[in-house]
């Protein structure tokens, strides 16, 4: 999980180590990360559950205080790092608000 930006590492390098902390957040692998962990907590029944349902909830917050537009009511396809502007589309930017 990327506590510094919030949502997940989406990018590595060759060695599996985060290649950068500044890349954009895809809203695709944002919410498939989610999903997993959601998922992980429903399947997995011992010690580990709780920190998959944690990692899911950290998934959902940042779905909703990164990707969703509260002005359009629609979800931004990328979210830059670091600052609150969003792109739904390569043509549109507008702030997440």
């Amino acid at each position: 999980m990327d506590t510094g930006h919030g949502g997940y590492y989406q990018q590595f390098d060759n060695h599996g180590q985060v290649s950068t902390g500044d890349s954009p957040g895809h809203l695709v692998s944002s919410s498939r990360l989610t999903i997993n962990f959601a998922v992980a907590a429903q399947i997995f029944d011992d010690d580990t559950r709780d920190d998959y349902l944690m990692a899911a909830l950290h998934g959902v917050n940042y779905l909703r205080s990164h990707h969703f537009n509260e002005q359009t009511g629609g979800y931004a396809w990328l979210v830059e790092q670091g600052d609150r502007e969003c792109s739904l589309f390569t043509h549109l930017s507008q702030p997440c608000s």
